[in-house]
């Protein structure tokens, strides 16, 4: 099997990866119907996993349609599959602040790398990355979600942490994340929250990368 073949039956693969993978293999299907992708597919022996036909149409829909920008919906369900669980588009689902983070970086990376317009998330999405950073008790949002801090900062009463947990933060080696000494206080729970996301992302984006440079 190819590598373009062996990435599109892959349940882990990155959508990214899955992108350049079905251009390899069925040429330009952008505009095709989905069930005519997944057909010609299976004629050419290509079983695609249920993750990534979700990844995949999540791609497409970033270059065609990216109302991932705008509909919080949209960006919910598409975090979602792009962090690899199965997305149900008829609800809003509570996408982790991880699965988030990782989907900014790979929602803008598809569309740069078909040279598409650079864009940033609008009052919706804004609204609901402040709501899932809340709750997932951040004061600072990660760099990748720092759009949503002055939307996070008015779901949240006035305090010192979030001074302290910045100027902490701006002082960690983020080249050593994984060996970063933390202490059991308010302050380091946030910087272990933040380090927590980063290595995510970054282990996030090793793999799609490796990935993409099988397939070149």
């Amino acid at each position: 099997m190819t590598p373009a073949k062996d990435t599109l039956t892959s349940s882990t693969a990155s959508a990214v990866a899955l992108c350049r993978a079905a251009e390899i293999v069925l040429g330009d299907h952008l505009d095709w119907e989905p069930e005519s992708v997944w057909v010609d597919l299976d004629r050419q022996g290509i079983i695609v996993p249920a993750e990534a036909r979700d990844k995949l149409m999540a791609a497409i829909a970033l270059r065609l349609v990216p109302a991932f920008y705008w509909d919080a919906m949209v960006m919910a369900n598409t975090a979602v599959a792009l962090g690899g669980r199965p997305a149900h588009v008829e609800i809003v689902e509570e996408a982790s602040p991880a699965a988030l983070a990782w989907a900014m970086i790979e929602a803008a990376w598809i569309r740069k790398l078909h040279d598409l317009e650079a864009l940033r998330p609008e009052h919706e999405p804004i609204a609901y990355v402040a709501v899932i950073l809340d709750r997932s008790g951040f004061v600072l949002a990660p760099e990748q979600l720092s759009f949503a801090q002055d939307a996070l900062d008015a779901r949240r009463p006035r305090s010192g942490l979030l001074a302290d947990v910045r100027q902490r933060w701006s002082g960690v080696d983020k080249a050593r994340l994984a060996d970063l000494a933390l202490q059991e206080n308010l302050v380091d729970v946030q910087v272990a929250r933040l380090a927590a996301i980063e290595l995510h992302v970054r282990a996030r984006r090793a793999s799609a990368e490796a990935e993409l440079a099988r397939l070149t």
